[in-house]
């Protein structure tokens, strides 16, 4: 647990914890596809993954009595306490650790990745885990440089990421 997860109480972590299981539904895409194809379903997919993950951010820089923009530091800390949080449920397993200036997450387990393989699911074609950080980012105030070093999609163990902050822009009101 990182830093500024520890300085919250169990009940407010685990309260943040469960808007990262909200991210998991991925039921309603297939659903939406059936009736309205898969590129609507997949922009749909995108747009929502992409709000839960401003609302993260939010609830958890509310929690933790932040503002951005923050400092380099404190974003990259507020970065790994999100992925801590959001990404450590009953369905995804993730780890994320700072390597000189790079976050590096490994994700070895995703709900979004055992339906993009389920043969009813052919259509979708990203990962909304992707947007989900994009909203992240745009709470926080950041532009960060991703870098996708492998993915269980090409057979890989995990999906490793690595994300690079440069300084933190001003957040629009």
């Amino acid at each position: 647990m990182t830093r500024l997860l520890e300085s919250l109480s169990p009940p407010a972590r685990s309260w943040l914890r469960s808007l990262g299981r909200l991210a998991e539904d991925v039921d309603w895409p297939g659903i939406l596809a059936h009736t309205e194809g898969w590129r609507v379903a997949n922009e749909a997919y995108q747009d929502e993954q992409r709000r839960f993950g401003a609302a993260e951010m939010k609830a958890l820089l509310g929690h933790l009595n932040l503002e951005p923009p923050l400092d380099l530091a404190l974003a990259r800390d507020v970065l790994l306490a999100a992925i801590d949080v959001y990404l450590h449920t009953e369905q995804t397993a993730a780890q994320a650790r700072l390597e000189d200036d790079t976050i590096r997450v490994d994700v070895s387990r995703c709900p979004i990745f055992d339906r993009i393989m389920d043969v009813g699911w052919y259509g979708l074609t990203a990962c909304g885990c992707f947007a989900r950080r994009k909203g992240w980012y745009e709470a926080l105030g950041v532009r960060p440089d991703e870098e996708l070093v492998m993915t269980r999609k090409w057979g890989d163990p995990v999906c490793e990421l690595r994300i690079r902050l440069p300084a933190p822009l001003a957040v629009a009101a």
